[in-house]
């Protein structure tokens, strides 16, 4: 990269400088001519003769060109340079850090567990991340110390977060022991499904059974008497009654929190953000955990969590309040973890107030009505006795 100096001359004769310029041997571009000053380019040897010469003409050093330029820019702006470096070096450092370590497996107590082992390995939050080689050691010891729980455990880095797979080990259970029992509906229903494993069947298909009666019994009977106790065991679904209280307003806008959060790395300059390791969540509440930030300098650097908020926004028309209203209805019932699946929905009433609809819906829904009941010694009195 050719330096050069750009020099401006000042004096009563241009003209004549520039023969003196060329009578003492020096190389110059002529980059402007005026009537009384000119603007000539010289190499830093060139310049060095120049300001030797003795004259009354004003010359000034007006800036630089190629090397010169740039290192003169870095000498004048030194603190943009040296907060430019701090900037680089902190985003290094930061990045070399796990801030957020996410478990994917059910059982909580189990996850804790996997947690405090993972921190007594160093994978934890704040602190720095470990190579390909120790990951693969702490895998290696988490599956010895834990044969019988764990099939296999995967740690899995993603940026500056780390997140664990994990495959348990299937064990059969042992079945213990199961004093006699009777199923019995766990509530009023219309019987629509009996598959009876142990016991003796009391009803059938579309018998109309009460809560607490017996379907299928643990006391089998012979000739009037109970030759035989022991644990009935099904699964009996009926039909059963629902009424639902669903309002609907003809513009909704929720905001809901998923339950999803993650801790991101931010950085920012000028008016553009970027977000290093996790994609950052569309619509979020973020709190800055920690951050460093100049009012000299026009970037911030951020450690931020984010926890991901789902926003509904939208306007139904009465047909679409009123599906919605149905599928509402659906989901209400449907909560039932017992609830297999909605047979028929009927609305009893529909009224519009307030910008909203109000619908009353009667839903049939089939169930898991399933119960046991441990069989009693006046039980068995009633049974015997035909009651």
């Amino acid at each position: 990269m050719n330096s050069r100096y750009r020099v401006r001359i000042s004096g009563r004769n241009p003209e004549y400088f520039l023969r003196k310029l060329l009578s003492n041997q020096i190389s110059f571009k002529l980059l402007r001519m005026g009537r009384r000053e000119f603007e000539i380019l010289v190499c830093e040897t060139d310049y060095q003769k120049l300001k030797k010469i003795r004259t009354s003409y004003k010359v000034e050093l007006v800036g630089y060109t190629g090397f010169l330029a740039l290192c003169h820019l870095l000498l004048k702006k030194y603190y943009l340079v040296i907060g430019a470096f701090l900037f680089c070096l902190i985003l290094y450092i930061l990045s070399s850090f796990c801030f957020q370590v996410t478990i994917l497996e059910n059982d909580a107590e189990f996850r804790e567990v996997l947690k405090n082992e993972l921190e007594r390995y160093g994978i934890a939050p704040l602190h720095l991340q470990v190579s390909y080689a120790k990951k693969e050691e702490i895998e290696q010891k988490i599956l010895e110390t834990y044969p019988k729980e764990l099939e296999w455990i995967e740690i899995s880095p993603q940026g500056t977060h780390y997140v664990v797979h994990v495959e348990r080990r299937k064990i059969n259970d042992e079945t213990s022991e199961v004093a006699p029992r009777n199923l019995v509906a766990k509530k009023d229903a219309l019987i629509t499904k009996i598959e009876a494993e142990n016991g003796e069947v009391m009803k059938k298909i579309n018998d109309y059974v009460k809560q607490g009666e017996v379907i299928l019994s643990g006391a089998i009977m012979r000739d009037e008497e109970v030759k035989n106790l022991l644990a009935a065991k099904g699964r009996v679904l009926g039909e059963v009654w629902y009424e639902a209280h669903i309002e609907v307003p003809f513009h909704y806008y929720e905001e809901k929190e998923t339950g999803k959060s993650q801790t991101v790395l931010t950085l920012q300059f000028l008016n553009h953000t970027i977000h290093l390791g996790l994609s950052s969540y569309d619509t979020a509440s973020r709190e800055d955990i920690f951050k460093i930030e100049n009012a000299m300098f026009p970037a911030r650097v951020a450690i931020t969590k984010e926890e991901e908020i789902e926003v509904t926004d939208k306007t139904y028309s009465y047909e679409e309040a009123l599906e919605q209203a149905h599928r509402l209805a659906e989901e209400k019932i449907l909560t039932n973890s017992a609830v297999c699946r909605i047979i028929s929905q009927k609305d009893l009433k529909i009224t519009t107030e307030d910008s909203k609809i109000i619908v009353d819906v009667f839903l049939k829904a089939e169930e898991d009505i399933t119960e046991y009941v441990e069989i009693k010694e006046e039980d068995l009195q009633k049974q015997e006795q035909g009651e």
